[in-house]
Protein backbone atom coordinates (compact mmCIF):
# COMPACT_ATOMS: atom_id res chain seq x y z
CA UNK A 1 0.00 0.00 0.00
CA UNK A 2 2.98 2.55 0.50
CA UNK A 3 4.20 2.02 -3.12
CA UNK A 4 0.86 2.47 -4.22
CA UNK A 5 -0.05 5.95 -2.08
CA UNK A 6 3.70 7.35 -3.16
CA UNK A 7 2.44 6.57 -6.65
CA UNK A 8 -0.42 8.16 -6.12
CA UNK A 9 1.32 10.84 -4.37
CA UNK A 10 3.47 12.01 -6.81
CA UNK A 11 1.34 11.52 -9.93
CA UNK A 12 -0.85 13.99 -8.19
CA UNK A 13 1.49 16.69 -7.86
CA UNK A 14 2.72 16.01 -11.77
CA UNK A 15 -0.59 16.51 -13.75
CA UNK A 16 -2.80 19.74 -13.57
CA UNK A 17 -6.15 17.30 -13.40
CA UNK A 18 -7.25 14.95 -11.03
CA UNK A 19 -5.81 11.42 -11.18
CA UNK A 20 -8.36 8.46 -10.46
CA UNK A 21 -7.60 6.99 -7.14
CA UNK A 22 -10.60 4.00 -7.28
CA UNK A 23 -13.29 4.05 -4.98
CA UNK A 24 -11.98 2.72 -1.84
CA UNK A 25 -8.54 4.24 -2.09
CA UNK A 26 -8.64 6.79 0.91
CA UNK A 27 -10.89 3.80 2.92
CA UNK A 28 -7.36 1.11 2.40
CA UNK A 29 -4.98 3.97 3.12
CA UNK A 30 -6.65 4.71 6.23
CA UNK A 31 -6.85 0.96 7.73
CA UNK A 32 -2.87 0.93 5.88
CA UNK A 33 -2.35 4.30 8.32
CA UNK A 34 -4.08 1.79 11.67
CA UNK A 35 -2.21 -0.89 10.49
CA UNK A 36 1.64 0.79 10.79
CA UNK A 37 -0.02 2.38 14.35
CA UNK A 38 -0.76 -1.50 15.88
CA UNK A 39 2.56 -2.36 14.07
CA UNK A 40 4.46 0.30 16.19
CA UNK A 41 4.77 -2.05 18.64
CA UNK A 42 7.34 -4.57 17.14
CA UNK A 43 9.54 -2.28 15.18
CA UNK A 44 8.51 0.93 16.31
CA UNK A 45 10.98 3.35 14.68
CA UNK A 46 11.30 1.79 11.48
CA UNK A 47 7.36 1.56 11.70
CA UNK A 48 6.91 5.40 13.01
CA UNK A 49 8.93 6.45 10.32
CA UNK A 50 7.06 4.63 7.85
CA UNK A 51 3.45 6.21 9.35
CA UNK A 52 4.99 9.20 9.76
CA UNK A 53 6.00 9.51 5.95
CA UNK A 54 2.23 7.83 5.01
CA UNK A 55 0.54 10.51 7.25
CA UNK A 56 1.91 13.17 5.02
CA UNK A 57 1.71 11.61 1.63
CA UNK A 58 -1.99 11.52 2.32
CA UNK A 59 -2.50 14.64 4.13
CA UNK A 60 -0.26 16.19 0.65
CA UNK A 61 -2.72 14.14 -1.57
CA UNK A 62 -5.63 15.59 0.19
CA UNK A 63 -4.93 19.22 0.45
CA UNK A 64 -3.36 19.01 -3.94
CA UNK A 65 -6.96 17.24 -4.53
CA UNK A 66 -8.70 19.84 -2.69
CA UNK A 67 -7.02 22.53 -4.36
CA UNK A 68 -7.66 21.57 -7.61
CA UNK A 69 -11.31 20.73 -6.51
CA UNK A 70 -11.44 24.17 -5.79
CA UNK A 71 -9.86 26.24 -8.53
CA UNK A 72 -11.72 24.16 -11.18
CA UNK A 73 -14.93 24.68 -9.57
CA UNK A 74 -14.57 28.12 -8.98
CA UNK A 75 -13.06 28.55 -12.93
CA UNK A 76 -15.96 26.82 -13.95
CA UNK A 77 -13.74 24.60 -15.24
CA UNK A 78 -14.14 20.70 -16.88
CA UNK A 79 -13.98 18.36 -13.60
CA UNK A 80 -13.80 14.19 -14.04
CA UNK A 81 -16.23 13.28 -11.55
CA UNK A 82 -14.85 9.90 -12.33
CA UNK A 83 -11.40 10.42 -10.60
CA UNK A 84 -13.47 12.54 -7.14
CA UNK A 85 -13.19 9.88 -4.34
CA UNK A 86 -16.82 9.63 -2.68
CA UNK A 87 -15.94 12.19 0.08
CA UNK A 88 -14.58 14.42 -2.70
CA UNK A 89 -17.99 14.05 -4.35
CA UNK A 90 -19.69 15.40 -1.49
CA UNK A 91 -17.53 18.60 -1.54
CA UNK A 92 -17.73 18.68 -4.49
CA UNK A 93 -21.35 18.85 -4.99
CA UNK A 94 -21.87 21.24 -1.88
CA UNK A 95 -19.43 23.70 -3.63
CA UNK A 96 -21.12 23.70 -6.95
CA UNK A 97 -24.46 24.37 -4.95
CA UNK A 98 -22.87 26.95 -3.33
CA UNK A 99 -21.73 28.35 -6.20
CA UNK A 100 -25.22 28.08 -8.28
CA UNK A 101 -26.79 30.10 -5.14
CA UNK A 102 -24.51 32.61 -5.33
CA UNK A 103 -24.35 33.17 -8.85
CA UNK A 104 -28.30 33.28 -8.48
CA UNK A 105 -28.42 35.97 -5.87
CA UNK A 106 -26.12 38.03 -8.13
CA UNK A 107 -29.00 37.57 -10.84
CA UNK A 108 -31.53 38.97 -8.17
CA UNK A 109 -30.11 41.86 -7.85
CA UNK A 110 -31.41 44.75 -8.35
CA UNK A 111 -31.81 45.93 -12.44
CA UNK A 112 -30.79 49.48 -11.88
CA UNK A 113 -27.93 50.69 -13.71
CA UNK A 114 -26.22 51.13 -10.61
CA UNK A 115 -25.46 48.96 -7.66
CA UNK A 116 -24.12 49.48 -3.67
CA UNK A 117 -21.17 47.64 -2.88
CA UNK A 118 -19.05 47.24 0.03
CA UNK A 119 -15.84 46.70 -1.13
CA UNK A 120 -13.52 43.79 1.01
CA UNK A 121 -10.17 45.20 0.09
CA UNK A 122 -8.23 48.00 -0.83
CA UNK A 123 -8.81 48.58 -4.49
CA UNK A 124 -6.94 50.80 -7.07
CA UNK A 125 -9.02 53.23 -9.00
CA UNK A 126 -11.12 52.07 -11.88
CA UNK A 127 -12.72 53.43 -14.96
CA UNK A 128 -16.71 52.27 -14.94
CA UNK A 129 -18.09 51.27 -18.03
CA UNK A 130 -19.52 54.86 -18.30
CA UNK A 131 -15.66 56.09 -18.60
CA UNK A 132 -15.93 57.60 -15.32
CA UNK A 133 -13.47 56.87 -12.55
CA UNK A 134 -14.25 55.32 -9.26
CA UNK A 135 -11.75 54.67 -6.23
CA UNK A 136 -9.36 54.07 -5.11
CA UNK A 137 -11.32 52.11 -2.35
CA UNK A 138 -10.48 50.96 0.93
CA UNK A 139 -11.19 48.04 2.96
CA UNK A 140 -15.21 48.38 4.33
CA UNK A 141 -15.88 51.09 1.92
CA UNK A 142 -19.07 51.58 0.44
CA UNK A 143 -19.38 52.42 -3.25
CA UNK A 144 -21.74 53.13 -6.14
CA UNK A 145 -21.29 51.42 -9.41
CA UNK A 146 -22.27 50.98 -12.43
CA UNK A 147 -24.23 47.81 -12.14
CA UNK A 148 -21.58 45.71 -14.68
CA UNK A 149 -18.68 47.06 -13.38
CA UNK A 150 -20.39 45.75 -9.31
CA UNK A 151 -21.04 42.50 -10.45
CA UNK A 152 -17.53 41.66 -12.07
CA UNK A 153 -16.12 42.97 -8.56
CA UNK A 154 -18.68 40.68 -7.04
CA UNK A 155 -17.34 37.82 -9.14
CA UNK A 156 -14.07 38.21 -8.09
CA UNK A 157 -14.72 38.29 -4.27
CA UNK A 158 -13.65 41.75 -3.69
CA UNK A 159 -16.71 43.58 -3.43
CA UNK A 160 -20.24 42.44 -1.82
CA UNK A 161 -23.87 43.57 -2.45
CA UNK A 162 -25.71 46.39 -0.62
CA UNK A 163 -29.74 45.23 -1.02
CA UNK A 164 -31.05 48.46 -0.57
CA UNK A 165 -34.77 48.16 0.09
CA UNK A 166 -36.34 50.36 -2.55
Amino acid sequence: MYKEIRKVWFAEQKEEALQPLGDDFFERATRYLRQLESAEEKAPELIRVERRRVNYMLTDLTELRLEKIILKTMANAPLDEGALSQEEKSVYDALKKLLTMKENRLEEIEEGDFLVVRVLIDLPEIVGVDLQTYGPFKAEDVATLPRENAVALIKRGVAAPIITGK
